[in-house]
């Protein structure tokens, strides 16, 4: 990767209202805007953004590129980090910005209006949009958002290689023709996947167009923003208007996904015994009978003991206590024969209760 870029070290900035902290090497702001590339200022400085939903693999993918060579500070008035760094990839400089994760960008959360209006205030010449695969139809939904948006933009396939065991891959192809933009099958965790994803954004960064799919309710710049007290937003999107998207993003994934083998996951082979139409519910049942049979059977071993513990401190304990400080003969009874037997009688319960939610537990992790 050091072939193809170069960590440039311009000094330290601070990102926020205080004081930043500094990994690594730090950047600069770069020359002065003139007249540069397209409507953007300054022709030897690419401002670029990583943007994704969380635990996608964006900062990983972050990480790789930049060598863990990066400043850390926070965005101006709240306490979200903002994560920066500068490179040199492919003979061009690079700002890149780690944004927060995300899945939309209008302004239901603190990080979500932070990425929002940290890409429409203008400055921003590329986004990189990095998606998990395994969970393509909601990332692609804040990749629709980023589209409208204007900039050009590379979309990267994060987890490409846990896909292909599962059986499946993206046709890059149909998926870059659909959305109108660059696609990119990329592993985050390994730095031959990472170095081949860069050299591939390397060559395509002079002439990257912007996209121009047609997908349901398309909203131009102006249309999308809107301005409130505290600056402006995305406007957000009609429930149905969301729901037509996702249909839209649903028949995408579903030109873009095919199978590449018949090998199966482990879920995939179980899911298709214990939901198959007829044997659903006998599986149900044998489940639910292998819930009760182990709280009655397995919990009922702990059931004397409880009751034996429970008994000394509810009942004979409240008893003594009672008798040896000379209290009337209605209040032991009601203390240590009422109440403390009650709780004695609700103390046998909870090794079977326990047991129960146990194997509940067990078959709910198991998926």
């Amino acid at each position: 990767m050091k072939n193809n870029m170069e960590q440039m070290n311009t000094g330290r900035q601070c990102c926020g209202r205080g004081p930043g902290r500094r990994r690594g090497r730090g950047f600069g702001r770069g020359a002065g805007r003139g007249q540069g590339r397209g409507r953007f200022a300054n022709a030897n400085l690419w401002h670029t953004a990583i943007a994704g939903n969380p635990n996608c693999g964006k900062t990983s993918f972050f990480n790789a590129v930049t060598e863990g060579n990066h400043y850390v500070g926070n965005w101006p008035g709240v306490t979200v980090e903002t994560v920066q760094s500068r490179v040199r990839l492919g003979g061009i400089d690079m700002k890149i910005v780690d944004l927060p994760g995300t899945y939309s960008l209008t302004p239901d959360s603190e990080d979500q209006m932070i990425a929002g209006r940290y890409l429409i205030k203008g400055d921003i010449e590329l986004i990189i949009n990095v998606v998990d695969v395994l969970n393509l139809e909601r990332n692609l939904y804040l990749t629709l958002q980023l589209m409208e948006l204007g900039i050009p933009m590379v979309v990267l396939l994060n987890k490409s290689d846990l896909l292909k065991k599962e059986g499946y891959s993206i046709d890059e192809e149909a998926l870059s023709r659909r959305l109108s933009v660059p696609v990119i099958s990329v592993s985050s965790v390994s730095r031959t996947s990472v170095n081949h994803a860069l050299h591939s954004i390397a060559r395509l960064l002079p002439d990257l167009p912007q996209s121009t799919a047609d997908f349901p309710f398309r909203r131009t710049v102006e249309q999308l923003t809107e301005t409130e007290p505290g600056g402006v937003v995305v406007r957000k999107l009609d429930p149905r208007q969301v729901e037509e998207r996702y249909k839209w993003i649903e028949e995408t994934v579903k030109q873009a996904k095919v199978r590449t083998g018949k090998n199966r996951s482990l879920t995939d082979r179980i899911d298709r015994i214990v939901l198959n139409r007829f044997l659903a519910l006998p599986v149900f049942a044998l489940s639910m009978f292998f819930v009760f049979w182990v709280a009655v059977n397995l919990g009922g071993v702990f059931i004397d003991f409880f009751d034996i513990i429970a008994g000394t401190l509810f009942v004979d304990g409240t008893r003594s206590l009672l008798e040896w400080i000379q209290s009337p003969e209605w209040l032991i009874l009601i203390l240590s024969d009422g109440l403390g037997a009650g709780l004695q009688a609700v103390a046998t319960f909870i090794p079977v209760v326990s047991f129960m939610f146990l194997t509940m537990a067990l078959l709910e992790d198991s998926g």
